[in-house]
């Protein structure tokens, strides 16, 4: 099978970003998120051309080419970086005929997104006007066009889960209420804190932690400065100018199962519904995602298990509405056992990569021959370095470690912040981890 990977990851959250580009720290994010684009470089196995929203430096690109062995991989990317990825396919000639280039010498090749946004959604019309004969990997069906966005919400993911729970007692959330508006939910904060009730307030589409505010019992001398607070938050990040928010009780995760927040991820496909892997994800105090851990010593049975059964159920009735594609479910592992389903993510996620990749290397016995984890958004220094100079300064730990299946896998290199992108592949986790701190150590001054 040939695919065409459109690494839609920036254009996935479009509108969250646009609210905040005239920012310093809106500018960051947006680099930060081009950069992840280049993850897709792992996405599948061979036979691709990965399209992403500015180039993988050729130094990485041919080093992780001839360590994971893929063949027949290529490299696509607009002359200027942009967040609507697929648009620019018809707005940028050169990047066009590339594009079209090799579609026609991949037959049967497929267009898989990270995200099936309403701008992949253009692309795919725009290539049938044009009569190029290519079809989406996993579309939702005709009349479900609009599912993905709903589900992505923490609104539908709250609603279409009420649904299932009383016919599936396993199925938990957390309490939890629809605050219509700021007032609203700076009201229930202030009336779960008075409660003796931590609380945690989303926006209804946020982002790898952005757009989430956590507020601890104990944490605020009065209910009414833990509004304030809030307020304060919500007056300076233009993440929280749309309504309506979900304020939940806070659940205090036991980070001894699966980092505290567990994750399955699912593949909706017209056959059905199936989990393709379970990690823990890395996350820190303010929920910002920072990457997962997978395979041998990552998750306990037990934890699996309890996923899977949620996931069976999820997946069938995200299947019912029309959703196709790559969808994952968050859990908060609570400390008295339970899990606690928080949101899904009906896209591929940060974790598809480090599955794929472990896939790859390892066959289907994965699981048992290997231990990953990633961190997407490593700050390695004060200024930036070239590809070149981060492989010179890796080395001794890029996989593979004298030819042994351990070692480190450079993912991404921001073009404009000294941060990268990394993979851990060790047998288990103790040497992951021990392999991870060895790497951190060569940042070190």
């Amino acid at each position: 099978m040939n695919f065409v990977m459109i690494a839609n990851t920036a254009e996935a959250f479009a509108a969250l970003l646009k609210k905040v580009a005239h920012t310093t720290e809106g500018t960051r994010r947006i680099r930060h998120e081009l950069t992840l684009s280049q993850r897709a470089f792992f996405w599948g196995s061979d036979n691709k051309c990965v399209i992403t929203s500015y180039p993988i430096p050729q130094a990485l690109l041919r080093h992780n080419t001839e360590v994971c062995g893929y063949k027949n991989v290529t490299n696509l990317s607009p002359a200027e970086p942009t967040i609507a990825l697929s648009r620019a396919v018809f707005k940028d000639q050169t990047f066009r005929q590339g594009v079209l280039a090799e579609i026609k010498r991949r037959p049967s090749a497929k267009l898989s997104p990270y995200a099936f946004t309403d701008d992949f959604r253009w692309l795919l019309r725009t290539l049938g006007q044009k009569r190029v004969m290519i079809e989406a990997d996993h579309a939702p069906t005709q009349h479900s066009m609009w599912i993905a966005k709903y589900l992505d919400s923490k609104l539908g993911f709250r609603v279409e889960i009420l649904k299932l729970i009383t016919a599936h007692e396993f199925l938990r959330i957390p309490d939890g209420f629809i605050a219509r508006n700021k007032p609203e939910a700076l009201a229930i904060v202030e009336w779960l804190y008075a409660s003796n009730r931590a609380a945690v307030v989303k926006v209804n589409f946020g982002e790898s932690g952005w757009g989430l505010w956590i507020c601890r019992v104990g944490e605020f001398q009065s209910s009414s400065a833990a509004r304030d607070t809030l307020q304060s938050l919500m007056d300076a990040d233009p993440v929280w100018k749309d309504d309506p928010l979900i304020v939940e009780e806070f659940i205090e995760a036991d980070a001894s199962v699966a980092g505290g927040s567990p994750s399955a991820e699912l593949l909706i496909a017209d056959e059905g519904s199936m989990t393709t892997y379970h990690c823990g994800q890395v996350l820190n105090e303010a929920g910002e995602f920072f990457g997962v851990e997978i395979g041998n010593g990552a998750v306990a049975p037990r934890t699996k298990a309890i996923m899977e059964r949620v996931a069976n159920v999820v997946g069938e009735h995200y299947h019912s509405l029309g959703y196709r594609g790559y969808c994952d479910i968050d859990f908060v592992a609570a400390r008295d056992g339970e899990l606690y389903a928080v949101e899904t993510n009906p896209r591929r996620t940060g974790g598809t990569h480090v599955y794929d990749l472990a896939k790859h290397l390892f066959g289907e016995a994965w699981e048992e021959r290997a231990y990953l984890i990633s961190h997407d958004s490593f700050r390695y220094g004060n200024q930036t370095l070239k590809a070149e100079s981060i492989l010179e300064r890796t080395q001794s730990l890029l996989y593979p470690i004298r030819g042994k299946s351990s070692g480190i896998i450079i993912t991404s290199l921001n073009a404009w912040d000294p941060v990268l992108g990394y993979i851990v592949v060790g047998a288990d986790h103790k040497e992951g981890r021990q392999l991870q701190q060895k790497f951190l150590s060569l940042f070190k001054d």
